[in-house]
């Protein structure tokens, strides 16, 4: 087919029926476009949902990790205090025994005391050191288990 028969058949074709043509091209071009920009975006919000729950499962074993840190530190403080209660109650057993504080003991017979060993120390004050003795144990005990869960978080951010 020469060059002028074509142009001869293009001539017959009406122009509304080229602008049909290539509206309808155009279209098709813009579908394609469409779906292709559709596919990227699932694609990209499939990674991120992928990545959120990477996320979130890295976050819950962090936590599960830290909470099982801090329930083996607070088991361990609750086994010294048990045990610092076991002793208080020996302590002050052993403090029944021991003659109450005398009301005539006048104030030199404080000055002219010959030790420090807490042998003459009267039951009332025993038992009102042997508790503030207990009670900075617990306290130490405490502070002990805060500064392990503050080292566990610190060695987990390193």
């Amino acid at each position: 087919m020469s060059w002028l028969a074509i142009r001869a058949l293009l001539g017959r074709v009406p122009i509304w029926a080229w602008v049909l043509a290539v509206a309808l091209a155009w279209g098709s071009i813009g579908r394609y476009q469409l779906r292709s920009l559709r596919a990227e975006i699932a694609t990209e919000r499939q990674a991120q949902a992928d990545e959120i729950a990477r996320l979130k499962a890295e976050a819950l074993a962090t936590e599960s990790t830290w909470k099982g840190k801090a329930h083996e530190l607070h088991r361990a403080r609750e086994i010294e205090v048990g045990n610092i209660a076991a002793a208080l109650d020996a302590a002050e057993r052993r403090l029944r025994d021991r003659p109450s504080r005398r009301a005539d003991l006048p104030e030199a017979a404080a000055r002219a005391c010959a030790g420090a060993t807490g042998a003459d120390l009267s039951r009332d004050d025993g038992i009102v050191l042997i508790r503030e003795a207990s009670r900075a144990d617990r306290l130490r005990a405490a502070l002990a288990e805060c500064q392990g869960w503050i080292e566990a978080v610190k060695a987990r951010e390193r």
